[in-house]
């Protein structure tokens, strides 16, 4: 939407319940390009939509809001799952069942490793999880965990 069509962070269950059962998703304003399955921040920077304005990532240790299904313009509103199973697009290969954490590529994540400042920084917020593994860069299919 180029126009907010709800409040900022409503939250409700993802009404695609053949693709995402009981997802939760939110409302949210993107303050940048957001691609399609990329892993979400807060942008602090906005002082008046925080902390319902959104960024991918772009560094590691970045506190993880959840990831967007589709493509969101800059400065447009949508939906991103919070909680429940989505996708993401990850930097390198990643087994099953490993947490993920924010890389420096915009909106894609890695394995963490299981302690240290940046484990503890990416899941602030929500944990990302893989429940499928990648033999490379690509998209894998995670859970959300608030």
């Amino acid at each position: 939407d180029t126009v907010a069509q709800f409040t900022l962070g409503t939250e409700c269950r993802d009404p695609r319940t053949r693709d995402f059962p009981q997802n939760v998703i939110r409302y949210v304003k993107s303050n940048a390009a957001i691609a399609a399955n990329a892993a979400l921040t807060r942008d602090v920077a906005d002082e008046t939509n925080e902390p319902h304005a959104v960024a991918a990532t772009t560094a590691t240790g970045q506190p993880l809001e959840g990831i967007a299904h589709v493509a969101i313009a800059s400065g447009s509103f949508g939906w991103v799952t919070i909680k429940g199973k989505a996708q993401n697009s990850v930097t390198a290969a990643v087994a099953t069942g490993v947490g993920l954490g924010s890389t420096a590529t915009a909106g894609r994540l890695t394995t963490v490793a299981t302690q240290g400042a940046e484990t503890i920084a990416s899941q602030q917020n929500c944990r990302i999880t893989t429940i499928d593994s990648s033999a490379g860069s690509g998209v894998v299919d995670v859970v959300i965990n608030m």
